[in-house]
């Protein structure tokens, strides 16, 4: 029996060492309304139809919050087709705030592109290897320094300090992956819960859970 929970511990234990901590974010949303959701025609008679009510408006609300288009146009605005991550003891550590040293900028149209290329600091000088184009490995190094425009296997790009980079401090290794806008987007609407804080009321929950 003893031996039984040391190990069923130690599983534990290696599960929660090796599993990425998954958080929850959630806000209301105030969705403002003229005449509570009504127009400016008296048509009370025909509210009891179901029609032009507060609810017709919030219930258009829910689903353009929700649709891929608007997710897209938040991917593109925010940068979220970009992450960061580094090797950690027991699993990937993703880069971002504070932690995150440069931002990578993409020139050029990437919203169909995926790609993946590892980010190292070389003294004063970044070297940039391990590209992978749309599932296609490219070999090959490049050398840049932080705001220089630079030609790689996958495109123009320029890597550039984030407010939180300080010079002269050791990084380890970047791992940098650029996901497709279309994908990027799906995976964020699949995450992203939009509901009624109550029923008729004009106020929207949004909750998301992720890393």
């Amino acid at each position: 029996f003893v031996i039984s929970v040391v190990v069923a511990l130690a599983i534990a234990t290696l599960y929660l060492k090796t599993t990425a901590p998954v958080y929850t974010r959630s806000t209301k949303v105030l969705v403002k309304s003229d005449e509570k959701g009504r127009s400016s025609l008296d048509v009370s008679e025909f509210s009891d139809m179901g029609l032009f009510t507060s609810g017709v408006k919030i219930n258009n609300e829910l689903l353009t919050i929700n649709s891929i288009d608007n997710i897209k146009e938040v991917v593109r605005r925010l940068h979220l087709d970009m992450n960061y991550t580094s090797d950690g003891r027991f699993h990937p550590v993703l880069l971002y705030g504070a932690n995150q040293p440069v931002a990578i900028e993409l020139l050029g149209d990437f919203d169909n592109v995926s790609a993946t290329f590892d980010l190292e600091f070389k003294d004063d000088a970044l070297m940039l290897s391990e590209f992978v184009l749309n599932k296609e490995e490219i070999s090959g190094k490049v050398a840049t320094r932080l705001g220089d425009t630079v030609n790689t296997p996958i495109g123009m790009l320029c890597v550039r300090p984030t407010d939180y980079y300080q010079a002269g401090a050791e990084y380890d290794p970047i791992h940098v992956q650029h996901g497709t806008v279309e994908n990027t987007a799906r995976q964020y609407a699949s995450k992203l819960k939009v509901e009624l804080s109550a029923k008729n009321a004009d106020v929207m929950t949004l909750s998301m859970m992720d890393i």
